[in-house]
C-alpha cells in the first residue's frame, strides 16, 4: 500500500522473490516472526526503483539476506511493478536453524548510493566478533552500492546488528548498532572506519 496526502492506495508489486513456498515445504523449521522477512525498503525516484532487504531460503538448511530492486511504473492509477526482481546484493550463507535472523538488513540511499546493513552469523559469540572482522564475510558491515555501477563495497566494518541507517541535511550518514545487552550505539558512519562489534 501507498500512503500519500491522507490517501491510502493498493499497489500492484510483484511477488518478493523469497522463495517462501520452498521454505514452508521443505526447511522443516517452524515459520516464526524472523524467518524470510523484508527487512527494509528504499525508493530511488530519479530512476524509478524500488530496492528491498529481505530474507531469501536458498535451500532446507540455508537463507541469505538479499537486496533486489524493481522498476515502479507510477504513472497508472496506483503504484505498479514492471519488469522483473533484480538481484542487487546477496549477503553470506547463515544457516535456517537460526531462524534466519541475521541482524540488520537495513538499506538507505544516499547520494547515488545504496547503503546496507549486515548483521551477525548467529554463531557463539567469538564466531559472530570473528566474522565481523574478516574482510572475506560481508557479516558485522556496512556496504555501499553504486546505484549507477551496481557493484557493492565495504564502507564500514566491525557491527552486530546495525538496525537503523539516516543521514542529516549536510548529508552525513548515521547508524544505530544495537548490543548483546544493552550498550546500543548511534555511530557517525565513515568509510573504512572499523566499530569493533
Amino acid at each position: 500500500y501507498k500512503y500519500e496526502d491522507g490517501e491510502l492506495s493498493k499497489t500492484n508489486i510483484k511477488e518478493i522473490p523469497n522463495n517462501l513456498n520452498d521454505y514452508i515445504l521443505h526447511s522443516g523449521a517452524v515459520l516464526a516472526g524472523n524467518n524470510l522477512r523484508a527487512h527494509s525498503i528504499a525508493y530511488d525516484a530519479s530512476t524509478h526503483r524500488l530496492y528491498l532487504g529481505y530474507t531469501k531460503f536458498i535451500d532446507k538448511n540455508t537463507n541469505q539476506f538479499a537486496v533486489d530492486s524493481i522498476n515502479i511504473d507510477e504513472s497508472k492509477a496506483g503504484i505498479e511493478s514492471t519488469g522483473d526482481w533484480k538481484n542487487e546484493f546477496l549477503g553470506d550463507p547463515v544457516s535456517s536453524n537460526f531462524g534466519s535472523q541475521s541482524g540488520a538488513g537495513k538499506i538507505y540511499i544516499l547520494k547515488r548510493n545504496l547503503y546496507i546493513s549486515v548483521g551477525y552469523s548467529n554463531e557463539e559469540f567469538e564466531g559472530m566478533l570473528a566474522e565481523a572482522q574478516n574482510p572475506k564475510s560481508k557479516f558485522g558491515k556496512i556496504f555501499e552500492l553504486n546505484l549507477d555501477t551496481h557493484e557493492a563495497t565495504a564502507f564500514a566494518v566491525g557491527f552486530r546488528n546495525a538496525q537503523g541507517l539516516t543521514s542529516d541535511d549536510q548529508g552525513i550518514l548515521y547508524g544505530v548498532d544495537q548490543g548483546p545487552q544493552g550498550g546500543d550505539e548511534i555511530n557517525l558512519l565513515q568509510r573504512g572506519k572499523n566499530y569493533g562489534w
